[in-house]
Parts: structure tokens; sequence; C-alpha cells
């Protein structure tokens, strides 16, 4: 399965992104 490591990766990038998408939208 994911390791810890993969997973926190993710949910970084994931975040990363939303915030790219707010900033865009303001």
């Amino acid at each position: 399965g994911f390791d810890e490591h993969q997973i926190s990766g993710m949910q970084q990038k994931e975040a990363f992104t939303v915030e790219r998408e707010r900033e865009i939208n303001q």
C-alpha cells in the first residue's frame, strides 16, 4: 500500500493546488 511519506506528499500537492486556484479566482 501507500507509505505515509507518499500520502503526505500528495496532500501537500493538493493543498498547494487549492491555494493556486484561489489566487487565480481572485
